[in-house]
């Protein structure tokens, strides 16, 4: 059985997921599960590479995994990833902090661990909280 608390992202053979702390990918065939980095707080949001050769979740700042490099951590300073989603097959687009001043939308490149913020993100401050949010 495939027990975990979240699923951050879904592909053919893996599944991302939230456990507390923890980002874990599960080998769905198996079940095997792998620990892929971990956050303060619970990570909350993952995309998987179109080829499923690396994983990145975010929350307090991102993290990226591969089966062969193992866990990369990028925390820029106060970083928090609301959102993310794939930009092209080598870069993902990542939403932070929306309901903050620091809010901002970023480029991210896995393979180089490269992060480019594109512009300010939307201003939330004083909307309520929400889980999907257009960037």
């Amino acid at each position: 059985m495939l027990n975990y608390r979240h699923t951050l992202a879904e592909s053919p053979r893996f599944i991302l997921a939230g456990e507390h702390e923890e980002a874990v990918v599960i080998e769905r065939a198996t079940g095997r599960r792998t620990v892929a980095g971990d956050h303060y707080g619970d990570p909350q949001c993952g995309v998987i590479a179109p080829d499923e050769s690396w994983f990145v979740t975010g929350g307090e700042g991102l993290v990226v995994f591969t089966f062969d490099a193992g866990v990369q951590i990028y925390r820029p300073g106060p970083f928090d990833v609301h959102a993310m989603r794939l930009e092209t097959p080598d870069s993902v687009r990542v939403l932070v902090d929306p309901w903050s001043a620091q809010n901002a939308v970023w480029i991210f490149w896995p393979r180089t661990g490269e992060l480019r913020k594109l512009h300010d993100g939307p201003d939330l401050r004083d909307q309520p909280y929400r889980q999907t949010i257009e960037f």
